[in-house]
């Protein structure tokens, strides 16, 4: 072979593996989305925004199918006849499950499910309200359908979580 064919060959070869470089790379999502071809840094910026947003609310919802497989906590304290601890516990989930996880959530969602968040917020109040209330009485025979109604307005809440973020993070099961 002569130098001449060789460095053509060479060249071929080096060609062949950067166009193939390049359409891997402008396969990818983020890449492909643009018109033009490429990002901007705002754009690149922004989507980077959008993903620690969804990151973040993801966190939220996640933690809302947690704490609803922890509502049992209410029936388990009725049941060793600690009533004062289920009141302190519905005060402690209100300041800071439905006020700061709950709530924070249903601020992030759009349209319908905006609303329907808000409303099962107010319901979820209401249900830790019963809770007090029946801890008050010492009505500890109604704790555990009280508890059942909660956790049910919490499982609800956590379904109306965006579908994009089940399809980037998953969705995990109780």
């Amino acid at each position: 072979m002569s130098p001449a064919a060789a460095t053509s060959s060479s060249r071929r070869v080096l060609l062949q593996r950067g166009a193939s470089a390049f359409a891997a790379f402008a396969a990818t999502p983020t890449f492909a989305n643009s018109d033009k071809g490429y990002l901007t840094m705002s754009e690149y910026q922004a989507l980077k925004q959008q993903a620690l947003k969804d990151e973040r609310l993801y966190g939220l919802f996640e933690a809302l199918r947690t704490r609803a497989a922890q509502t049992s906590e209410f029936t388990t304290l009725a049941d060793k006849d600690d009533l004062t601890g289920v009141s302190k516990l519905a005060l402690a989930w209100d300041s800071t499950i439905r006020q700061q996880t709950l709530d924070e959530a249903s601020k992030q969602l759009t349209g319908a499910d905006k609303d329907a968040g808000a409303a099962l917020s107010k319901k979820v109040l209401e249900d830790l309200k019963q809770l007090d209330k029946l801890a008050k009485e010492g009505n500890k025979a109604e704790v555990a359908g009280a508890t059942a109604t909660l956790k049910g307005h919490v499982l609800e809440f956590v379904a109306l979580e965006p579908q994009r973020l089940q399809d980037k993070f998953g969705v995990g099961d109780l």
